[in-house]
């Protein structure tokens, strides 16, 4: 679901006054639009690791490998100390609220389900 937010600036251009983003909800409307993305890889992630079970990523090393199309894209990327990578995981199973929304805490039946985004998930 895509939402634009209003301005900072009134119709007719000039700012508008300091107030909470609530209020200025309030007296822009939003048009809100549902959208699928739809993806068009560019690069794959390479590695020996085959499951992600395996544990100690942080002592794996991956590749990232371009397409030959978007060579000419990573010219000069040398001289900075970052990248940005942008991903999607394309291999985990298809989401299934009735297992997912609210497990049980690292799969501990005696715990109590805790909703998925108030803790660290697989």
């Amino acid at each position: 679901m895509f939402c634009g937010a209003p301005s900072r600036r009134t119709s007719f251009g000039a700012p508008s006054k300091r107030t909470s983003f609530g209020a200025r909800m309030a007296r822009f409307p939003v048009k809100c639009v549902a959208a699928m993305a739809q993806f068009e890889p560019v690069a794959y992630v390479r590695s020996d690791r085959t499951k992600m079970s395996e544990g100690h990523w942080a002592d794996a090393e991956s590749r990232i490998e371009f397409d030959p199309l978007y060579a000419r894209g990573l010219a000069g990327p040398g001289g900075f100390s970052h990248v940005i990578v942008v991903f999607h995981l394309d291999q985990i199973p298809a989401f299934d609220p009735e297992k997912q929304l609210a497990p049980n805490p690292r799969g501990m039946e005696n715990l109590a389900p805790v909703g998925v985004f108030a803790q660290r998930t697989k």
